[in-house]
C-alpha cells in the first residue's frame, strides 16, 4: 500500500481535490501581501505544495472573516488544513 509519503509530488493526486488555481488576494486575507513577496523564498515547494499552502491560509481567513467560533457552543480552538486521501487512506 503506498502513502503520500512514497509518492513524490507530481504522482499524488490528493493535490488534485484542492482548486486548480491560487487563491486571490481577498481570500488571502490581511496577509496576502506578505505570502505574496514571499513567494520568492518558496521555492523549495512545488506549485502543488504551494497552492495547498495558500488554499490553507484562505480556509482559516474565511473561518475568521466569518466568525464561526462565535456559533459553536463550547468551542476552543481550530486547525487548518486538506486531508490527502493517498495519505489518509479514506478518500477512495
Amino acid at each position: 500500500m503506498s502513502t503520500a509519503m512514497q509518492l513524490p509530488p507530481s504522482e499524488n493526486e490528493g493535490y488534485s481535490l484542492l482548486p486548480q488555481h491560487f487563491p486571490g488576494n481577498e481570500l488571502l486575507g490581511p496577509y496576502a501581501d506578505l505570502i505574496r513577496a514571499m513567494d520568492d523564498e518558496a521555492s523549495d515547494y512545488s506549485d502543488d505544495e504551494l497552492r495547498a499552502i495558500y488554499w490553507t491560509i484562505a480556509l482559516e481567513n474565511s473561518f475568521d472573516h466569518n466568525r464561526f467560533a462565535e456559533s459553536l457552543p463550547g468551542f476552543q480552538m481550530a486547525t487548518y488544513g486538506f486531508a490527502n486521501p493517498v495519505y489518509e487512506e479514506s478518500g477512495r
